[in-house]
């Protein structure tokens, strides 16, 4: 895909006729190479010598090699992914769970061995069933996003060439054409009746036309007409312009640390990442019963053991004394009142619509989610809302 030819286009900068002024910008100061409106600001020519590239040969493959290696790749910065144990654990932080493992441990101290058993077997299983669903959910979408790597067209050493999205640098030549995810933010210096979807940054469903020769230089638009940013596609004519920005540095790169810094999940007991602020509404309801039933189980413990303790009840097997035959009964009685079928049966029936939505082409991340997927009966969307389907 070569784009070249300069007629019926604007161009900018260089030694063609419509080369910017470059006392029109003060550069007596060292400018931000890392500030965006420096980007915007400079003239193209000092745009292109402070980055060490070319309009007509771009970089040199050493310097984009060096530079790949200084700033590191042209990616988002990715939250790491919980591995199996650490899913396998996250089950275990539910109020049911922890009631349930804290019955088979009293199970076990008033000798109720198979109870006990029984109890721990259940937590153990509906762990595992959850952590292996929401892991292969996981390892399915990691999948998908290397399976869709995207390309990109730049100018090395003078030659068109074909490297990965990623390892694109400041100071690149892109050649963009129709269809072409803009991979970086870029300087236009040419373009040729280029319009640009801006969807992914501003909302905007409508196509943006630019141009390498802006007419407003005094405003300051949200996306100036001379610049592409990463992640917008393009929709119609070709272009070149140079890269500035990549990675975390892009303004797709602000918006995204914004929303990582609001939405950081806590740790829970300093462990395991705490995900009760996006709880989904069976999760709440399931915390909200854990608690019902275990103040309920404290509760009636109390009452049976000063009840037992007041009428000096006793083991009639055994010369053991009153209160302690009336706490083995409160902790066998607090073991039975433990519903410790509701999380492995939640579970299962979680997991048996992740799989009839994988059978739907839908990939469930998080194994709670179905429920609320599934109790959603209108969906209440602005223009920014892409649905791909009715």
């Amino acid at each position: 895909m070569a784009h070249s030819g300069h007629s019926n286009g604007d161009v900018a900068g260089g030694s063609g006729a419509h080369s910017l002024d470059v006392e029109a910008s003060p550069l007596n100061e060292e400018p931000d190479m890392l500030s965006a409106a420096y980007y915007v600001e400079a003239p193209m020519e000092s745009l292109l010598c402070r980055l060490g590239s070319c309009m007509e040969r771009g970089l040199t493959a050493e310097l984009a090699e060096q530079r790949l290696e200084d700033e590191g790749p042209n990616e988002l910065k990715k939250t790491k992914r919980p591995g199996f144990f650490m899913l396998f654990f996250m089950q275990l932080t539910n109020g049911v769970i922890i009631m349930l493992m804290i019955a088979g441990v009293a199970s076990f101290a008033v000798k109720a061995i198979p109870s006990g058993i029984a109890i721990l077997i259940i937590v153990f299983l509906n762990a595992t069933i959850a952590a292996v669903t929401e892991n292969s959910a996981g390892n399915a979408l990691e999948g998908l996003s290397k399976m869709s790597q995207p390309e990109t067209l730049v100018l090395r050493d003078g030659l068109e060439v074909t490297v990965p999205s990623a390892e694109v640098v400041r100071g690149d030549v892109a050649l963009l054409g129709v269809g072409d995810i803009v991979p970086a933010d870029v300087r236009l210096f040419q373009a040729h009746d280029l319009k640009v979807d801006e969807m992914p940054l501003t909302g905007e469903s409508d196509d943006v036309s630019k141009t390498a020769r802006p007419r407003h230089r005094d405003a300051a638009p949200l996306t100036p007409e001379d610049m592409v940013f990463s992640g917008c596609s393009v929709t119609s004519g070709i272009a070149r312009g140079v890269v500035v920005a990549t990675g975390m540095r892009t303004r797709v790169g602000h918006i995204a640390a914004l929303l990582s810094d609001q939405d950081r999940p806590g740790h829970c007991w300093g462990l395991c990442p705490d995900a009760s602020a996006n709880s989904t509404p069976m999760q709440a309801s399931l915390q909200r019963l854990g608690m019902l039933i275990g103040a309920f189980a404290v509760a009636v413990c109390a009452l049976v053991f000063v009840v037992g303790l007041l009428l000096g009840t006793t083991d009639p097997n055994s010369n053991m004394p009153s209160w302690a035959y009336m706490i083995l009964i409160s902790i066998t009685l607090a073991v039975a009142a433990i519903p410790e079928g509701i999380p492995l049966c939640v579970t299962i029936s979680l997991a048996s619509g992740c799989s009839d939505m994988v059978g739907r082409h839908v990939i469930v991340r998080r194994l709670a989610a179905v429920e609320t997927l599934g109790s959603a009966s209108v969906i209440c969307t602005d223009k920014t809302g892409t649905l791909t389907t009715n």
